[in-house]
């Protein structure tokens, strides 16, 4: 009889943990998600203010009017030796994984043992974007797991061509990348017949890149 009844306690126990756990499961998820943009906000990622650009009497660009100085361009009209350039240098296997790179943080997590510090970053062009887009640049775990779950919502609602070219008008050219290999490798200026912006703009109508020194990748 006795070992029939610590049978049945410990069946009870290790229900009512379970449940428990559950419960806090269920808890930690709806903490980590009521602050996020739903899909609606999802689908206007790509919406942000752009300049006005004036023209003269002979359809010339003379002048722009901005909030901020930004001009967004296809990804069609962008070098595609800056586009290779910038996924060799933040995201080698862009099209071979989905939100995340598990093999990124594995090699990433090694590289960070070895140093004994935070040596080498694993998000990927999505996860900056989803950053970029609604997060703040503080380093928690709250925020990257946060990061985690935009980025899988926008690989669910977005192709890989536009993720990319979200991500080259929102990130790369709204700072200074880090290394120099991208400015040196890779014109970034819009292919001969694809003049962006359009109706003849002036340079200084084109959207320059920040001065910040980073580029943000890699948290």
């Amino acid at each position: 009889m006795l070992p029939h009844f610590r049978l049945k306690t410990f069946a009870i126990a290790a229900g009512a943990a379970v449940l428990s756990f559950g419960l806090l499961g269920v808890w930690a998820w709806r903490d980590l998600v009521r602050d996020l943009p739903g899909r609606d906000a999802l689908n206007h990622i790509g919406e942000t203010a752009q300049s006005t650009l004036v023209y003269d009497a002979s359809d010339r660009g003379v002048s722009t009017i901005f909030n901020q100085q930004r001009i967004d361009v296809p990804l069609e009209d962008v070098s595609t030796h800056f586009v290779q350039a910038l996924i060799s240098v933040e995201d080698q296997r862009f099209y071979e994984h989905g939100a995340v790179d598990p093999r990124r943080i594995f090699t990433a997590a090694l590289a960070d043992l070895a140093r004994l510090r935070a040596a080498q970053g694993a998000s990927t062009l999505t996860q900056q974007l989803a950053r970029a887009s609604f997060l703040t640049p503080r380093r928690t775990l709250r925020r990257k797991l946060q990061e985690i779950v935009l980025a899988s919502r926008i690989e669910r609602q977005y192709s890989k061509h536009d993720i990319l070219q979200l991500y080259v008008n929102r990130v790369y050219f709204a700072r200074r990348p880090r290394q120099g290999a991208i400015h040196d490798s890779a014109d970034l200026r819009p292919r001969a017949g694809h003049a962006a912006p359009q109706r003849g703009a002036p340079d200084h109508a084109r959207r320059e890149p920040d001065r910040s020194p980073d580029m943000g990748a890699g948290a």
